[in-house]
């Protein structure tokens, strides 16, 4: 689904008003989202404890167990990250948010939409949203769209400094500079996997060509005995199919990413895929929505921020949409 899903289906209208009018949709659900997570918190600090309703609401069926869908901030606390209840766990919900924060940025929401959305991914604990936000930002930055930016500078900051010194946010100074720490969070997502992997993929000349079958790169970090261990999706595909069939279907996956209406948006999803997080359901669909369905992006498709791209006023784009919903 992963890999077939964006190269044979797309979006029949791919016009820049269209897609733009899908990313400002997609800001309107994080805000909800967002508030849903701060309330998750607020009710904790309110001496409400955490609790899962959806495992009482839903029938057994649907239940699977021995899966922690949400922890405390920090060991012993009995505050949780939080998962809004609805997400599988604090990562999907912050990566969700992430995603969020980046369509807000590239249509200009209004400051206090992207300071809500920052707060939402605050209240999650979880290093998801962050990445996004950070090479998201960069890539802004390497494309051209300064001026998407310059406003959310000084509020980003003060927020910023303010949220450094809580709990929260001394648990995002720590988590910083883990990836170079041995079975941290963000280093079984890296680089850990493949020590594991690549010996043995190596190690028997034949499996380089043909691979070690479907599945076998996860029964190979399993067996490592390292819980939560992930086989990211580059070492997956050349471990299980071997280099040339490997190098194919990396290449499909990233196919509908490169003609993508906004880059920065594209590239960041593309990079957490590749580096941070495997290509689960719930991560991979926020790209689905915002990325691959609409691509390829229709020839002479103006970036926002960049070059004529100037900042529309809001009583000429309310206008406009009128004018278009009456054309429709």
């Amino acid at each position: 689904m992963t890999m077939w899903f964006p190269v044979i289906f797309m979006m029949v209208d791919r016009s820049a008003l269209t897609y733009r009018r899908m990313m400002e949709a997609v800001t309107t659900v994080g805000l909800w989202l967002s508030s849903l997570s701060i309330v998750f918190l607020l009710s904790q600090l309110a001496g409400v404890a955490y609790r899962d309703w959806l495992f009482d609401i839903l029938p057994r069926s649907l239940h699977v167990e021995g899966f922690a869908i949400s922890y405390p901030i920090v060991w012993d606390s009995p505050i949780y990250k939080s998962n809004g209840w609805i997400m599988l766990e604090p990562s999907f919900m912050s990566f969700t948010l992430g995603v969020c924060f980046m369509t807000a940025l590239l249509t200009r929401a209004r400051v206090w939409k992207v300071v809500w959305l920052f707060l939402g991914i605050l209240t999650t604990v979880a290093g998801s949203g962050f990445a996004i936000i950070g090479v998201g930002v960069l890539a802004m930055l390497l494309c051209g769209q300064y001026s998407l930016l310059r406003r959310y500078v000084i509020p980003g900051v003060i927020v910023t400094a303010i949220a450094i010194p809580t709990a929260i946010g001394q648990v995002f100074v720590e988590r910083v500079t883990e990836v170079g720490e041995t079975n941290s969070s963000a280093a079984m997502r890296s680089f850990e996997p493949y020590l594991y992997l690549v010996p043995r993929w190596i190690h028997e000349p034949w499996s380089v060509w043909v691979g070690f079958g479907a599945g076998s790169s996860r029964q190979a970090v399993e067996g490592s005995g390292t819980d939560g261990l992930i086989a990211p999706m580059v070492g997956k595909v050349f471990y299980e199919y071997g280099f040339f069939a490997g190098a194919a279907l990396l290449a499909l996956a990233v196919v509908p990413f490169m003609r993508a209406h906004e880059r920065a948006l594209a590239a960041t999803l593309l990079a957490q895929f590749f580096l941070l997080q495997p290509p689960a359901q719930p991560i991979i669909v926020p790209a689905f929505i915002v990325v691959t369905l609409w691509s390829p992006a229709p020839w002479g498709y103006q970036e926002a921020g960049t070059g004529d791209d100037e900042e529309e006023p809001p009583d000429r784009r309310r206008k406009r949409r009128h004018l278009t919903r009456q054309a429709d």
